[in-house]
């Protein structure tokens, strides 16, 4: 209670680290795909941001945990103490995962400390993978239950005209938590998803992972293996691209990776791990930051993982510019409105001025 009073008053901050060293995005740049807005939006909501550099030589690696130093040294024989990971983002990485960093990073999601004792607290992570991740993280999001598919999402009813590439996400989930997808018992608006990649929970019954989807698209999209093609295929052969619908974004909370026994009695918070995972890392960036709700559903997600509830509804709201964003029926009714409708309205009004002035 009394540490919650003092992050809640500003005096104690959580820290959320952004992990680099595989090719993640950068919260210091500030190009399109760079995460600057994101890390200000975290900074507002009183979250500490910091980058965990791991070079793909480094072996011994670990996810701070604020009572050890990156050499695993107590903290009170070490000057430098890097603050515990009350949360850890993996953002876009284009390279491989090591062995070593993939130990360190299941690790910390079975809430592990490298000398094997128990963390104070659980896992929290969220990941933004895109269709082209590399093998390595592949198996290791596998490992705990999630299938990153290859190829992008294409959906022919909710796509943005003009960028069939580009996800319009405004099906969510009514049973996530609503937290994340209905903050103050409204549902998000739409979010945009370039070149999103579908996420598919492992078909494996257990009792340690529980996957809720957080939004999906229409039965009218299509999983394409070239991102060059923006047209399914549908010719009733065995190359027709997979129908829909697909899951864009996914929450996960889990007690261990695949083929972790069931425990027989309740599990310490230690071991539950929180993850949630983006097939895209593109609406969080300083791109698409403000178009749209894609912010929101990012910074929901990590208060909802670090129970920071109260921020979806003191969050500051942002003046931003409101695109009029129309799928393609829409498109083409506005088209041929201005066309004749409102042409046609014009005239009719001119004619009953001139009947009546007859």
């Amino acid at each position: 209670m009394y540490t919650a009073i003092l992050v809640a008053t500003g005096q104690e901050q959580r820290t959320v680290y952004f992990l680099s060293g595989h090719g993640e995005r950068s919260t210091n740049s500030t190009v399109g795909e760079g995460y600057t807005s994101l890390k200000a939006g975290l900074e507002r909501d009183n979250y500490k941001v910091e980058t965990l550099r791991w070079a793909a030589s480094d072996e011994s690696v670990t996810v701070p945990d604020g009572t050890t130093d990156l050499d695993g040294m107590p903290c009170n024989t070490s000057e430098s103490c890097p603050s515990g990971t009350a949360l850890l983002v993996i953002a876009n990485p284009e390279g491989e995962l090591p062995e070593a960093h993939a130990k360190a990073l299941h690790e910390y999601l079975s809430g592990i400390k490298p000398d094997g004792t128990a963390r104070r607290e659980g896992a929290r992570m969220i990941f933004l993978a895109e269709p082209d991740l590399s093998e390595s993280f592949r198996v290791f999001l596998a490992n705990w239950g999630v299938v990153v598919n290859k190829g992008y999402i294409l959906d022919l009813d909710s796509s943005l005209p003009g960028s069939p590439h580009t996800l319009r996400i405004n099906r969510y989930n009514p049973s996530a938590p609503p937290e994340i997808v209905i903050p103050r018992g409204k549902p998000l608006d739409v979010s945009f998803m370039a070149g999103a990649a579908s996420l598919s929970p492992l078909p494996i019954p257990d009792e340690i992972r529980l996957p809720l989807p957080l939004a999906g698209t229409s039965q009218n999209s299509f999983l394409v293996d070239n991102i060059e093609r923006t047209t399914p295929i549908q010719d009733g052969g065995n190359k027709d691209d997979i129908k829909g619908p697909f899951i864009p974004a996914l929450y996960l909370q889990a007690v261990g990776p695949v083929g972790t026994p069931a425990p027989k009695s309740a599990p310490p918070d230690s071991q539950i791990s929180g993850i949630v995972i983006f097939g895209d890392a593109d609406f969080a960036s300083n791109s698409f930051f403000n178009k749209g709700n894609g912010a929101d559903l990012f910074l929901n997600s990590a208060n909802y993982l670090l129970g920071d509830y109260s921020l979806v509804s003191i969050r500051d709201r942002k003046i931003v510019f409101r695109e009029w964003n129309l799928d393609q029926n829409e498109l083409e009714f506005v088209r041929f409105s201005s066309w004749f409708f409102l042409p046609g309205l014009m005239a009719l009004l001119a004619a009953l001025v001139w009947w009546f002035r007859r």
